[in-house]
């Protein structure tokens, strides 16, 4: 159904977000130092 892709849509965003901001924040961190 349309609902159940909206949500496997969103998940995978999310999940994508996530290891962005996880990679950002390691750079931060590499450039701190």
């Amino acid at each position: 159904t349309p609902a159940e892709k909206t949500l496997v849509v969103q998940d995978l965003r999310q999940k994508f977000v996530l290891r962005l901001l996880i990679q950002i924040a390691q750079l931060s961190r590499a450039y701190v130092k």
